[in-house]
């Protein structure tokens, strides 16, 4: 089932393609302000086999767009990570009962990361596990500005 998934999702390209344009230029706004710790980058850099995800995204919401333009950053520096994208409705039927996420608990972005053979090896919901009890709060701001990119690697590493 995961693999299906990742093969019948839509690539990078199509994600900026379908965006309208303020959604396109904001996209790109973010991801000149993306930049990742030496520690960040070197993990990056260390993946020395596949990974795929699939990520369940929306080019309206920011929260989607800095986890988008952060992807793009990441695959950037290593060949060995792989990701399709899927619209929220197919997350929220697919990836929702992959991670168990009620419908009303389901949120884009909600990515899965899988190892060489499709197994679920992580996931990613919303945003960074950090805010999880606090919410971005005073971070808001320079989250979906692009300035918080280490903190989805972790989570998605």
């Amino acid at each position: 089932m995961n693999e299906n998934l990742f093969t019948d999702g839509f690539s990078l390209d199509n994600f900026i393609e379908i965006s309208s344009k303020s959604e396109r230029e904001r996209f790109f706004e973010v991801e000149k302000n993306i930049h990742f710790s030496d520690d960040i980058l070197e993990k990056i850099k260390s993946i020395n086999e596949k990974k795929y995800i699939v990520a369940s995204v929306e080019t309206w919401c920011p929260y989607a767009r800095v986890f988008t333009a952060t992807m793009k950053k990441m695959l950037e520096l290593n060949s060995n990570i792989k990701i399709s994208f899927v619209t929220m409705g197919r997350g929220l039927f697919e990836i929702a009962e992959v991670l168990e996420i009620e419908e009303d608990d389901f949120v884009v972005p909600t990515a899965i990361v899988l190892d060489k053979d499709f197994n679920l090896i992580n996931s990613f919901i919303g945003f960074p596990k950090k805010y999880e009890e606090t919410g971005l709060g005073s971070s808001k701001n320079d989250y979906f500005d692009g300035l918080k990119a280490d903190e989805i690697i972790i989570d998605i590493l």
